[in-house]
C-alpha cells in the first residue's frame, strides 16, 4: 500500500530535502538545518549519493523496513504463543497510521522501525545469559540502535538513558551478580549510544556552541503546542496579541522584546526561523518566559492540556483538540478539507508552485524527474477514498490499542513479564514525557511507538484469553520461559 502512493513531501520534509541535496553534492553541513535531528537528512544524502532516483529507493526502503518492523513484532511475541504473535504481526502490518507514513518525506516510518528493534534487542538481551560474546553482542547493537534513534528524533536522547537503564534491570543474572552486571550493560549501551553521536555532537558544538543532538528549541515548540491548545492568549506581553498563528505570535514577541533578526519584510515563519538558527538561545529564554507566564496565569488550563495530551497520545479517549491535527498529514489533507494550510500535503511539483520554496528549487526539480517515471500513482479521488476508509479504522482501532496496551502493561506486572513491562515503560515515559511537556496530543508524537504498543496490547489480550478460574490448573514457574531457551513449541510460556 505504501508504494501504491506517490511519496508525499510537507515543508518539514524540504529541510531534509535541501540539507541532503547540499551534503550528496559536496558542500557539506551547511545546509543541514541545526533545530532537527539529522539522521533523516544524511540517508537521503547517502541515497541520492548512490543513485539518480533516490526518491523511489527511498519509498521502497521505508516501506521494506515497515515489513522487517512486522516481523520483529512477531519475534517479540512468539515466545507466547503463535496466534498471538500472528495477531499482533497483522495489526502492526495493517496499521493505517504505520502504512502511511510510509509514503511520507518524514522520520516516523524510520523511528518506528528503530524502536521496535529497540524492543526486540532487549528480549535477545534478555534470554543470553552468558557473560562472553554471545550476551555482549546484543547490549552493544541495542546501543547502536539507542544512538541512531537519537540521530533520528530530537526526543532520542531520553529513549537512549531510559533503554540504559532498562537494560540494565533486565540482566538475566542471580543476586549479586545482577547488580554490577546490570551497572554494566547499562553503560554498555549508554556508552555505545554516545559514541555514535559524538561526530554529529562534536560538529553541533564546534559550529553552533551547544552539547546536544540539536540547538535548543524545547521550549519553542511548547509554545506553538500551547498556542494550539489555547493556553496562550496574547496576553503575555504588553501590545503581544493572540496572532493569526503560533509562527506569527512568536515573531511579534520577538519584535517586541529583542532587537535585529533578519530585517526587511521578512515573513514570521521567516523570523523564527532566522532566530532559532543563529540565536537559539534567545528565542528559547523568550519562549520559556511565556509559557511560564501562561501557566502561572491559567494552572487550570495547563492541566487540562497535559490531561488531554496523555489521553491523546494513548489512545485512550477520543480528544477534540484543535492543536492535535491528527488529520494534517493524512486524511483530510488528501480530501481538501484540512483548516491547516501550513501542513497540506503536497506532491513535488505542487511546491515548485509556491515562492517560498523558489530557492530549493534545484533539488525539488531532480526529485521530480527522478519520480515521475518510476511510480505509480493513484487518482486525487481514488487516493482520498483509501484514506477516508482506513482512518475510520484507525478511529475505532486506536481505542482497542490504546487500552489492550494498559492492559497488557498492567499483565505484564502482574505476571512478572519483565521484557514486556520494560517496552510497556519505554512507551509510557516517553509519551508520558511528550505529554508533560508538549501539552498537545500530536499524533506524529506517537506514530513512532505504536508497533510497541500493539504487541503489549497482543500480549494482554491473549493473557486475558488464556486466564482460568480458580480450581483449574494455573501456569506454574516450570512453564517459564528461561533465559535462552525456547519452548515456544511447548504452548504458550512466559517471556519475561
Amino acid at each position: 500500500m505504501a508504494l501504491w502512493s506517490p511519496l508525499l513531501v510537507t515543508p518539514d520534509g524540504l529541510d531534509y530535502l535541501q540539507g541532503a541535496f547540499t551534503l550528496a553534492h559536496g558542500g557539506g553541513f551547511g545546509d543541514v538545518v541545526p533545530y532537527k535531528a539529522p539522521g533523516l537528512t544524511v540517508l537521503l544524502a547517502g541515497l541520492m549519493w548512490v543513485t539518480h532516483a533516490y526518491f523511489p529507493l527511498l519509498h521502497g526502503l521505508q516501506a521494506l523496513l515497515g515489513l522487517v518492523t512486522v516481523v520483529m513484532a512477531w519475534g517479540l511475541l512468539r515466545p507466547i504463543g503463535r496466534w498471538r504473535a500472528l495477531a499482533g504481526a497483522v495489526a502492526v502490518g495493517l496499521h493505517p497510521v504505520l502504512l502511511m507514513y510510509e509514503g511520507y518525506l518524514l522520520r516516523e516510518s524510520l523511528a518506528a522501525f528503530l524502536l521496535t528493534l529497540i524492543g526486540w534487542l532487549l528480549l535477545r538481551g534478555r534470554r543470553e545469559q552468558g557473560a562472553g560474546w554471545a550476551g555482549w553482542k546484543w547490549t552493544i547493537a541495542t546501543g547502536a540502535a539507542c544512538g541512531a534513534l537519537a540521530l533520528l528524533r530530537e526526543n532520542g536522547p531520553v529513549t537512549v538513558g531510559v533503554v540504559a537503564v532498562l537494560s540494565g534491570l533486565l540482566c538475566p543474572y542471580p543476586y549479586p551478580r545482577r547488580v554490577w552486571m546490570g551497572v554494566a550493560r547499562g553503560c554498555c549501551v549508554l556508552s555505545v549510544a554516545v559514541a555514535v553521536l559524538l561526530p554529529w555532537g562534536w560538529h553541533l558544538h564546534t559550529t553552533h556552541g551547544v552539547i546536544g543532538v540539536t540547538v535548543p528549541k524545547l521550549q519553542f515548540n511548547r509554545v506553538v503546542n500551547a498556542w494550539w491548545a489555547g493556553l496562550l492568549d496574547g496576553t503575555e506581553l504588553n501590545g503581544l496579541g493572540r496572532g493569526k498563528s503560533d509562527y506569527a505570535y512568536v515573531a511579534r514577541a520577538l519584535v517586541l522584546t529583542h532587537a535585529g533578526g533578519p530585517g526587511g519584510e521578512a515573513t514570521p515563519a521567516d523570523t523564527v526561523v532566522w532566530w532559532m538558527t543563529n540565536q537559539p538561545r534567545e528565542l528559547e529564554d523568550l519562549c520559556k518566559e511565556l509559557i511560564d507566564t501562561a501557566s502561572a496565569r491559567r494552572p487550570a488550563k495547563l492541566w487540562a492540556c497535559r490531561a488531554d495530551a496523555i489521553a491523546g497520545l494513548m489512545g485512550v479517549w477520543s480528544v477534540k483538540n484543535p492543536a492535535a491535527r491528527t488529520d494534517a498529514f493524512n486524511a483530510r489533507a488528501l480530501m481538501g478539507e484540512s483548516r491547516w494550510t501550513t501542513n497540506y500535503l503536497f506532491d513535488v511539483e505542487g511546491l515548485l508552485t509556491l515562492s517560498r520554496f523558489k530557492d530549493r528549487e534545484q533539488p525539488l526539480r531532480a526529485v521530480l524527474a527522478d519520480t515521475r517515471a518510476p511510480l505509480r500513482t493513484l487518482p486525487d479521488s481514488g487516493r482520498a477514498g483509501l484514506v477516508r476508509g482506513w482512518w475510520r479504522v484507525f478511529e475505532v482501532l486506536r481505542f482497542v490499542f490504546g487500552w489492550g496496551f494498559l492492559l497488557g502493561v498492567a499483565a505484564a506486572a502482574i505476571r512478572r513479564e519483565w521484557v514486556m513491562a520494560a517496552i510497556g515503560a519505554v512507551v509510557l515515559l516517553n509519551l508520558g514525557g511528550a505529554a508533560w511537556v508538549a501539552l498537545t496530543p500530536i499524533d506524529r508524537f506517537a506514530a513512532p511507538f505504536i508497533p510497541l504498543m500493539v504487541v503489549v496490547a497482543a500480549f494482554g489480550a491473549g493473557e486475558v484469553l488464556a486466564w482460568r478460574p480458580r480450581g483449574r490448573r494455573a501456569m506454574g514457574a516450570s512453564d517459564r520461559l528461561q533465559p535462552g531457551v525456547d519452548r515456544a513449541a511447548e504452548g504458550p510460556p512466559m517471556i519475561g
